[in-house]
């Protein structure tokens, strides 16, 4: 009998040339991946690597409440209850089997150092959704050859590179059964139809126990064919069994292998019933033995945890209800609708299928994903074309029809089980059958010439996706903003130099757009330049203000979304970092108003949350924020009235209306008149209006002077054909002390910084100069005499 390593040689001497290089370029694949993720930027992977550093230095399992040792944090601004401990002790609720082989298997590797990046507490996972989608904060100190924790991760990823490689082999070794023949191109396909999928290359890129769970189940599920393919092989399906335990000692997401399991199961007590009864007999038999071997080794560590933690299942808020609850979708959560439901847990499982990459928080571009639907949609009409036109065999169309089924079911369980979150990488198992299937439909696509010229299509677009997402969308994520050679502002940006403390100046401001909607975006780009360096990561907080403190929305988060924080900034770095806030609705605010965008830099420790001081370039306090200049906040202006107005007012103003007029001056006390006004065209400047009234001698008795809106939605921003509402507060009690007579109303437009009036270019009657004249009123004073009647006891009084 040849020893193990001669067998080995031998099946490396007879695997095609093709399968080489295959796994050539998926090794160069994971790498690259591994090479451009940082650490800590994979799903829980910190706490992935905790469990495996646990094993290894203690022999034994972690408890969930395992305390670990954490490496000192000089940030003072990073809150102590998003620390890492509970993030470090997230995984050990999971089966060890992973953790135990990467710890025996890089046992020699020195993983003592706890150290590890602060958390991006301000980032998608703590709910910002434009906080950034890094769950770490990365420094440029985090290289191979400076930090000993970026060498140790580096290292324990490529167990999980060698785990995909050797499910790679799985799959080729499936498709040896699907296309059986002299060629080795229907294996390959199917080879290369899993090996591209950006999925699968980056959960064997790093730290995940899914990995392990996926190439285990992509073995059972090769053994399953195996076992059935030609005549029962029992030794087979003993070892799908097997890896079948092992995976569920792996991950809870091993129960997609069950319909496999119970399919396979059934096929075999079929095939041996049509041969005899007593061959029947005797695989069910061993079926049975097989079935409690199995139960006895995932039972296993079901019982450790009974009796560890008083329950099979720790760590899932869900355990606790029935998982037939569950399946028949008799506990669904509150407000949940089903059809709903289901329509987005399709479009989410398709679309992590093909790559949820970073710390579960990334897709690939909408424009891949749009790429591969049509894909998908052409592979499905191929399927249905096969089947129609009888192109493929008996046996291929039943696995065609059986792959479906099991898909089909194994997506509900996940999606029924994990309440509408079905990853794509839960499947990781399955994906042989989703490449056969994509395969066998891509193939119909094919001439007589090229008979596998869909699948090398589809082989091709999955390589160029895989070799692409690293650049476009795993490197642009956490590559920090570019640094501006200079100061100097752009075109549209507004001059600030305010100085924020000690730590930078904020040189300019960029407001775009400066007229913006309810519920439309506002890009404020803001211009840093450091001026030292400081451990700790500062909030940087961009909140749009109305003129009257309205709030009407922001944004706070670390700068450049964490990929760039204040630890990471350098004395004299300049760049720029720009935030998106979304204006509301301000609670019923009126409408169009005035609004500025505020700025400000907070350490977000304790109830107080300490602002860092503003301060001008003569170092003057301004307080703790800075303000940009005023932008609109309101729905676009409506068309132009068709009626003449009642006056205009140079070629920007025009007055519509004036209405709430007093009926009387006597009495009126402080009134309050209404002028509907309508912008022509923007206006220059912020106008204010005077209201006066003269006597006969047209000398001014009285007048008031507002500003239009009283700034609270000042002029400049007004825009062409709106019509706006100013209401002007005038107090005619001082008429009491005037003679009677007739008074005329006047009105008018001015610039408050320079005094000058617009001229009146139209009016609805003659009017002259600079000033409209409202009306005229008649100021009449009436003496109310109260008689006195005196009683005789008054009089009586009086005399005495």
């Amino acid at each position: 009998m040849n020893p193990p390593h001669h067998i080995l040689l031998h099946a490396a001497r007879r695997a095609p040339r093709g399968l080489w290089l295959l796994l050539g370029l998926f090794l160069a694949l994971a790498l690259l991946y591994n090479g451009v993720t940082p650490i800590g930027e994979a799903d829980n992977e910190l706490s992935h690597y905790r469990y495996i550093q646990y094993v290894k230095a203690n022999r034994s399992l972690p408890r969930t409440d395992a305390a670990l040792p954490l490496a000192p944090v000089a940030d003072q601004c990073l809150d102590p209850a998003q620390g890492l401990d509970d993030a470090a002790r997230w995984q050990f609720r999971q089966p060890p089997l992973y953790y135990i082989l990467a710890a025996a298997t890089l046992f020699w590797a020195d993983s003592s150092d706890y150290w590890w990046p602060t958390p991006n507490q301000y980032g998608y996972h703590a709910g910002a959704v434009d906080g950034g989608r890094n769950a770490f904060l990365h420094t440029t100190a985090e290289t191979i050859g400076d930090n000993a924790v970026v060498r140790s991760v580096k290292l324990h990823r490529l167990f999980s590179t060698l785990i995909g490689l050797l499910g790679l082999i799985a799959v080729y070794r499936s498709g040896r059964l699907l296309f059986p023949g002299p060629g080795r191109t229907g294996p390959l396909l199917l080879t290369a139809a899993v090996a591209f999928v950006p999925s699968y290359i980056f959960a064997a890129a790093t730290i995940n126990n899914d990995i392990l769970v996926g190439v285990l189940g992509l073995w059972g599920l090769y053994f399953c064919l195996r076992s059935v393919w030609a005549t029962p092989d029992l030794r087979a399906f003993a070892l799908a069994a097997l890896l079948f335990a092992l995976a569920f000692l792996t991950k809870y997401t091993a129960i997609v292998f069950i319909p496999i399991f119970l399919l396979t199961t059934a096929v075999l007590l079929w095939r041996s019933w049509r041969l005899s009864r007593g061959r029947l007999l005797k695989t069910a038999t061993a079926l049975a033995a097989l079935l409690a071997a199995q139960a006895l080794i995932i039972l296993w560590w079901f019982l450790r945890n009974q009796q560890v933690y008083g329950e099979a299942i720790i760590g899932y808020e869900n355990a606790s209800a029935s998982w037939i609850e569950r399946l028949t979708l008799t506990t669904l959560p509150a407000g949940a609708d089903l059809t709903d439901a289901w329509i987005e847990g399709i479009r989410f499982t398709f679309n992590t299928y093909w790559g949820l990459l970073g710390a579960d928080s990334i897709t690939l571009p909408p424009w891949q994903l749009t790429l591969l639907t049509l894909i998908t949609a052409l592979a499905g009409l191929g399927l249905l074309w096969e089947f129609l036109a009888r192109r493929s065999n008996g046996r291929r169309r039943l696995l065609v029809f059986l792959g479906l089924g099991v898909l089909l079911l194994d997506w509900y369980i996940v999606f029924s089980l994990l309440f509408y979150g079905g990853r794509g990488r839960y499947l990781l198992g399955l994906f042989s059958i989703f490449g056969f299937l994509y395969l066998l439909g891509s193939q119909a696509w094919r001439t007589r010439r090229f008979p596998w010229l869909g699948g090398y299509l589809y082989a091709g677009v999955l390589l160029a996706i895989s070799l692409l997402a690293p650049f476009l969308v795993l490197r642009p994520t956490y590559a920090p903003p570019p640094l501006a050679a200079s100061a100097d502002l752009l075109p549209g940006e507004q001059p600030v130099h305010a100085r924020v403390g000690d730590l930078a100046e904020l040189v300019g401001m960029g407001v775009v757009p400066g007229d913006v909607a309810p519920y439309e975006a506002v890009d404020v780009t803001l211009v840093w330049r450091a001026l030292a360096a400081t451990p700790n990561n500062y909030v940087i907080g961009v909140h749009l203000i109305g003129v009257d403190q309205t709030y009407f929305g922001g944004a706070s988060h670390l700068s450049a979304n964490g990929a760039y924080p204040t630890s990471s900034w350098q004395p004299g770095d300049v760049f720029r970092d720009t935030y998106r806030v979304y204006a509301g609705a301000g609670g019923g605010a009126l409408l169009p108003t005035g609004a500025r965008i505020k700025v400000s830099v907070v350490c977000p420790v304790g109830d107080e949350a300490p602002h860092l001081p503003i301060f001008s370039p003569t170092d003057e306090p301004l307080g703790d924020a800075v303000y940009s200049g005023l932008l609109r906040l309101g729905l676009p202006a409506p068309p132009p009235a068709d009626s003449p107005p009642l006056a205009r007012f140079g070629d920007e103003l025009a007055l519509i209306s004036i209405s709430d007029l007093p009926t009387a001056l006597e009495g009126a006390g402080a009134h309050e008149f209404a002028f509907r006004w309508q912008a022509l065209q923007q206006p220059a400047q912020d106008y204010s209006v005077f209201v006066q009234l003269l006597d006969a001698d047209n000398t001014l008795v009285l007048g008031a002077d507002f500003p239009l809106t009283q700034g609270y939605y000042p002029s400049h921003l007004w825009q062409p054909g709106e019509i706006v509402e100013h209401r002007h507060p005038v107090d005619f009690a001082p008429l009491i002390s005037l003679p009677a007579g007739a008074y005329r109303l006047i009105m008018g437009v001015y610039d408050l910084e320079s005094g000058q009036r617009l001229p009146l270019t139209e009016t609805a009657s003659a009017r002259d100069g600079d000033a409209y004249d409202i009306g005229v009123w008649q100021l009449q004073h009436f003496l109310t005499y109260i008689p006195w009647v005196i009683t005789p006891t008054e009089a009586a009084e009086a005399t005495e």
